[in-house]
């Protein structure tokens, strides 16, 4: 039953830790946790998810280093 648990939460994470709008901190912890899946319950997708997101997440903040007002831009309605 734990198990399914797991499951059901690789794709929550993955759409956190994918979301531009959600701090860096708190995407950050969502691919620690899909990593923490992987190597505790050896759900290889986790890790693979961890691995795209983390991508993300490197790219998103080159272009806030390019770009300063990244993130003002990203809270304002347009």
């Amino acid at each position: 039953m734990l198990f399914i648990g797991f499951l059901l939460l690789i794709g929550p994470l993955y759409i956190v830790s994918r979301e531009k709008l959600n701090a860096h901190r708190v995407r950050s912890f969502a691919i620690q946790q899909l990593r923490r899946i992987d190597a505790s319950m050896g759900i290889r997708q986790a890790g693979l998810l961890a691995d795209t997101a983390s991508k993300g997440i490197e790219e998103s903040l080159a272009e806030c280093m390019s770009v300063p007002d990244c993130i003002t831009d990203s809270l304002m309605p347009s």
